[in-house]
């Protein structure tokens, strides 16, 4: 009897076990299929940046699928060239709404992402920005995310620079958009804390090609600035995209601008255009221009260098540091939506910073503040120098935000 019983028990063990095994959530739970789109100007004023974006975009798609295939597929991401142009932005975005689609990486430029974010936060849209970086787009719940410190980070870096150079007065060239302007507003207010001199500050329209006025009236501000501080302490912090190629070039030709010291941002970091440029790199290397732009670690070069190493395979240059924040950003968004556990927009927004403060990938931890942006940030400065009788971009310090502290190479 008790031997019946035994195996009575037994079979009843067997038949749940089998029955758990069929109704496994394994087995039967199909991958979460999610499609979403970018916005990256690939033509225009950002397009060696906007190339190694989307070249970033599609490796880690692949990888994604490699790896979490049994949890999500991502379909192949679809890129809206926007050209550079802001007016271009709301009507991708209308086209993609229409399509279904609630998650879109871009824009490039701040200019781009301010004109896209009313239709993204009215259309229940969710935009995330591999490099957009103005001070005006840190705003807590709206439906921006940037995965870049604002660029409160990256003037502080710069005028640690210009502290550590002796710097006593500085002119200001910026172009006049929103990431412009705000980039020498934070360049004022930096440096005259630290007790530095603004002498004067220009600007011009985006899309400007003729700087001859503009470079007239430089060079007299900057004569004015040497005859009183003396050349070795004044500065020229330029704010611009791919238009500081033509500013430069008749920058080159004034003994005046090229006495002094130039500095400018992470838009002409490893630039190739300002190194393939005889006179701009001549003139670059002699002014000492650096660039900071947010820095890899270096102890983590084992992470990010493989995948550096397959884009410079796939686009034949080595790609800016946007790029490798826009590989990220495709696992973080992956992340999101097996977190909510479902394509639902509401559901992945609220999924996303806890997403982004769980992940560290090749650009370090991904953590968000309360606007929505990457929280730290640490920059390395890159200037032109000769090698073997050509120009490149090598790296020439860097800057932890911190502990403060500068460190040159």
């Amino acid at each position: 009897m008790r031997l019946r019983n035994c195996t009575l028990l037994l079979s009843v063990m067997l038949l749940i076990l089998s029955c758990s095994d069929d109704d496994s959530p394994t087995d039967n739970t199909t991958p979460l299929e999610v499609n979403l789109a970018a916005m990256i100007g690939v033509t225009g004023e950002f397009a060696e940046s906007g190339r190694g974006v989307v070249a970033a975009l599609a490796l880690a798609t692949e990888d994604i699928n490699r790896d979490l295939g049994t949890q999500i597929t991502i379909q192949a991401i679809a890129n809206h060239d926007t050209q550079g142009q802001p007016d271009s932005v709301e009507p991708i975005l209308t086209r993609l709404q229409q399509e279904g689609v609630s998650v879109v990486i871009g824009t490039m430029s701040s200019a781009e992402l301010t004109a896209g974010k009313p239709f993204a936060d009215a259309n229940n849209m969710t935009l995330i920005s591999p490099s957009s970086n103005a001070p005006s787009l840190s705003v807590g719940g709206d439906n921006i995310f940037r995965l870049i410190p604002d660029i409160s980070f990256q003037s502080e870096a710069t005028t640690a620079m210009m502290a550590d150079d002796n710097l006593q007065a500085v002119i200001t060239i910026n172009r006049e958009d929103v990431w412009g302007n705000g980039f020498a507003a934070l360049i004022h207010e930096k440096f005259e804390a630290a007790g530095g001199q603004r002498v004067a500050d220009f600007s011009y329209a985006a899309g400007t090609q003729d700087f001859a006025s503009l470079t007239a009236a430089l060079t007299a501000s900057v004569k004015n600035a040497v005859d009183q501080f003396g050349a070795d302490n004044v500065g020229v912090f330029l704010a611009a995209f791919n238009e500081a190629e033509s500013l430069l070039t008749l920058a080159a030709q004034s003994s005046v601008l090229s006495s002094v010291r130039w500095y400018s941002t992470a838009s002409l970091a490893q630039n190739p255009t300002i190194v393939t440029n005889q006179q701009v790199a001549d003139f670059a290397a002699q002014v000492g221009l650096v660039s900071p732009s947010f820095g890899l670690d270096d102890n983590a070069r084992n992470v990010w260098l493989p995948v550096q190493q397959r884009l410079e395979t796939e686009l034949g240059f080595t790609p800016d540091v946007f790029a490798m924040v826009a590989y990220d950003i495709v696992w973080i968004i992956a992340n999101a939506f097996i977190a909510a556990g479902s394509d639902d927009a509401q559901a992945f927004r609220a999924a996303l910073p806890d997403a982004a403060a769980a992940y560290t990938g090749i650009t370090g931890n991904t953590r968000l503040n309360e606007a929505g942006d990457r929280s730290t940030g640490n920059f390395n400065f890159w200037a032109v120098r000769e090698a073997g009788g050509n120009f490149e971009w090598q790296r020439a310090g860097s800057y932890n935000s911190d502990t403060k502290v500068l460190t040159r190479e």
